[in-house]
């Protein structure tokens, strides 16, 4: 019961620099277990250098990221995942020419082998089912729309029983009927117990989907987590 009052995600003093460019500097955030949490600010604010650290993808200049208490080995994908975090970036990286199917066993098993598509979709029907994801597991990655595609990218994430997903820009190649879908899964896996950390930057989105927000400036946090109830498109932060 004691994890549940330690954060899910917590930043310590984070700082990133890419030779004479800072990225990221002294970010000093945590995020409360089983919420929706967006990460906002303009381009150039920092905001997906933050989910790639969180993620393992890059390593720190200083500063540590600990996962439910426990301090994790930063710049290391590997440690990430098993502590239960995983990202999914705002460019999707589905190999076209997989099926729904292969895509799930790929991402759980991180190798190929010797399977039956029959198989396979019978194995993964449930854990697509189970996310409100509509496809047949044997077509092409190809020749599916980008909501489906994305659906697909959250389902894979999840395969490894993450605890807090990063969605990064998740709504930028999206239609307004996508967004309403996405959401919806969202709130689904908050019901779930999952902690989801959205980076956005449109204030009416998050305030369509947010319990809080944090607002990053020139690498800097500056505010937050508010609640969502103390943030109005008036005195957006974005």
């Amino acid at each position: 019961m004691c994890n549940l009052l330690k954060p899910a995600l917590e930043c310590r003093d984070v700082t990133v620099k890419f030779g004479d460019v800072t990225a990221l500097s002294g970010v000093a955030v945590s995020f409360v277990p089983g919420q929706i949490h967006a990460v906002v600010g303009q381009n150039g604010a920092g905001k997906t250098t933050f989910a790639r650290v969180a993620a393992g993808l890059v390593q720190p200049t200083a500063g540590a990221v600990d996962v439910m208490g426990h301090e994790i080995r930063t710049g290391q994908v590997s440690v990430s995942r098993t502590a239960g975090v995983e990202l999914v970036h705002q460019s999707f990286a589905l190999p076209p020419s997989f099926t729904v199917a292969e895509i799930m066993e790929f991402g759980a098993t991180g190798k190929g082998g010797i399977y039956s598509r029959k198989g396979l979709a019978k194995r993964w029907r449930g854990h697509i089912a189970d996310l409100d994801v509509q496809v047949d597991l044997n077509r092409r990655i190809r020749d599916l729309p980008i909501e489906t595609q994305q659906g697909i990218e959250i389902a894979r994430a999840l395969v490894m029983d993450a605890r807090v997903l990063i969605l990064d820009e998740p709504t930028a190649v999206l239609s307004p009927s996508g967004i309403n879908m996405l959401f919806a899964r969202v709130r689904r896996l908050r019901e779930r117990g999952v902690t989801v950390i959205l980076i956005l930057h449109k204030i009416r989105e998050v305030l369509g989907i947010a319990d809080t927000v944090t607002v990053l400036r020139g690498g800097r946090k500056v505010e937050g987590p508010l609640p969502i109830a103390e943030v109005s498109p008036r005195g957006s932060p974005t």
